[in-house]
C-alpha cells in the first residue's frame, strides 16, 4: 500500500519568517525601514 502526500501548512509561515528576518535586518542595518515594496507590503496589499 502506498500513497503520496504533500504538506504545505508551513509554507506561508516559513515565507513570513524569512521576510520578517529580511525586514528587521534592514531596520537594524539602516536604522529605519523605508516603504520599499521589496521589504514591506504596500498599502494596496494590506
Amino acid at each position: 500500500m502506498g500513497f503520496g502526500m504533500v504538506l504545505y501548512a508551513n509554507a506561508a509561515l516559513q515565507g513570513a519568517v524569512r521576510s520578517m528576518m529580511n525586514a528587521l535586518g534592514e531596520l537594524q542595518r539602516r536604522g529605519e525601514l523605508p516603504e520599499d515594496p521589496a521589504l514591506v507590503a504596500t498599502f494596496a496589499e494590506r
